[in-house]
């Protein structure tokens, strides 16, 4: 309908993206705090504001990052690299297309909330016991692998 697809470069197809991802994620996120609070409904009172305003924020994070992983994506399917330094080099042109530019952000960001989630993840692993204290283990494994999954995707020249 809006040929917002292929080679299409626009910057109505960079938002029309990230618009598409971040409702995916809300939607994703509204459908598990269903479930959760449908297996386990927490008491009243339980939930308090400041807990809201983290969960808010968290959510937030993980969307932008996640839309700045598709235009960084989107960058790399548009306009592949022949190389590393070649891909550096663009990164930092001021005469190269604005997807290119943007997507120094992403490895950035996505280190940062994976520092987030391994010290949030490090505080129940060292506050808890049990399944509590197993999921924080596997969620800071998770984490570093999702960090040398994405240096290996820029070392390989994505898309490959």
């Amino acid at each position: 309908m809006l040929q917002r697809v292929g080679k299409d470069q626009s910057a109505t197809r960079a938002v029309l993206l990230s618009l598409y991802l971040a409702n995916t994620l809300l939607r994703i996120g509204s459908s598990t705090l269903n479930a959760s609070g449908l297996t386990d409904p927490p008491a009243r009172g339980e939930f308090s504001v400041r807990e809201a305003g983290r969960f808010i924020i968290d959510l937030l994070a993980v969307i932008f990052i996640d839309v700045r992983g598709a235009l960084a994506a989107l960058g790399d399917t548009l306009f592949p690299a022949t190389s590393l330094s070649g891909a550096l080099a663009s990164d930092f042109s001021a005469t190269s297309h604005f997807l290119l530019r943007l997507r120094l952000l992403h490895p950035a960001m996505a280190i940062v909330g994976a520092a987030y989630v391994i010290w949030l993840c490090a505080t129940l692993v060292r506050t808890r016991a049990g399944i509590v204290h197993k999921l924080g283990i596997a969620l800071i494994l998770l984490a570093i692998g999702q960090v040398l999954l994405g240096a290996l995707n820029v070392l390989m020249l994505a898309p490959v």
